[in-house]
């Protein structure tokens, strides 16, 4: 089902395969006038810009037609139902413990980026826990996430090692480097034909 996918369907292939799965890739091609075309016909695309005495294959795609589109407002009306989306990943770090459910975090998002589209995703720290973005945290980009399972105490320990570190000494540069070790990574798909740009995961 092309609708259900990110562009890649499993099957079992039929053509002396052994029983070996095939991937059936699915692709959505937008015309610049009308094409007459059959249901289930087999379509084949030709490079017409080649040279024809050049040794070289023409042919640009070939597939089974699933579904042609003859609505005008497609745009709007059919586009949004086929779930066609690329993951996203975003990898920010923990600026400090809040308490041992909450962290602050910062890297994940730029200043201008609306934090609030992001609230409820998940996000997972490189020490293995899982947590949910709360929201923004003042103004420069930083947010908030909370851990409803707590945090683990070496994961509590290793944050909270930094406090009581005066700034600008060695000893606070080495912690910094610690301390920023544990990662807070965010994935998400982004379907790229829904008109309200939501982030699932």
């Amino acid at each position: 089902d092309p609708t259900s996918s990110d562009g890649a369907s499993r099957g079992r292939g039929g053509g002396g395969g052994g029983g070996e799965e095939a991937t059936n890739h699915f692709a959505l091609l937008e015309f610049e006038k009308p094409v007459t075309c059959l249901h289930d016909s087999l379509l084949i695309g030709s490079r017409l810009d080649t040279d024809v005495y050049s040794n070289t294959c023409r042919i640009a795609f070939h597939g089974q037609l699933v579904r042609s589109i003859a609505e005008k407002d497609y745009p709007s009306s059919v586009l949004p139902r086929l779930k066609i989306y690329k993951s996203k990943s975003r990898q920010g770090v923990v600026e400090r413990l809040q308490d041992e459910r909450t962290v602050i975090g910062k890297g994940l998002f730029k200043k201008e980026t609306k934090i609030h589209s992001f609230v409820g995703l998940r996000v997972c720290l490189s020490t293995g826990e899982v947590g949910v973005i709360e929201g923004a945290f003042g103004t420069s980009g930083k947010f908030r996430v909370q851990f409803t399972d707590g945090l683990k105490p070496e994961t509590v320990q290793s944050i909270g090692s930094k406090k009581g570190k005066g700034k600008g000494s060695a000893a606070a540069s080495n912690t910094d480097q610690e301390h920023s070790s544990v990662k807070i990574n965010l994935n998400f798909k982004k379907y790229i034909f829904d008109p309200q740009k939501r982030m699932i995961q």
